[in-house]
């Protein structure tokens, strides 16, 4: 478990590593977290800021953490990865398709080899 930390102090959020399976803990403005969270936590992280800012409201440092871990988690998979080939793309679009076309009309559609079917 890692937890945000007043900034200065913990590890800046660049140099936290989000790819593993982890916990995040976040304290509010004023108290932050708990002594007991506190204890539990691997180490903490904090958000960078400039000027007079010395605290963001939780759901702001929230939304920076969790777009720092997408970043990095995209980036992981760009490098290990050329992402998916056109035919899976297509495929997916259409099941996408196909579904959203059951949904709407509250009927199960059947993928047949050349024209789909709605029952």
């Amino acid at each position: 478990m890692i937890a945000t930390t007043h900034p200065g102090s913990g590890t800046g959020i660049q140099r936290v590593n989000f790819n593993d399976k982890l916990v995040l803990a976040f304290g509010n403005e004023q108290l932050g977290i708990s002594q007991k969270l506190a204890q539990l936590s691997d180490f903490n992280f904090s958000i960078p800021m400039c000027g007079f800012v010395e605290s963001l409201n939780v759901s702001v440092a929230v939304a920076v953490t969790l777009f720092q871990a997408f970043a990095q988690r995209m980036d992981r998979h760009q490098q290990s990865s050329q992402g998916l080939t056109s035919n899976e793309k297509t495929h997916l679009a259409q099941e996408f398709y196909h579904q959203s076309l059951a949904d709407l009309l509250g009927a199960r559609v059947v993928l047949a080899p050349g024209q789909p079917n709605v029952s």
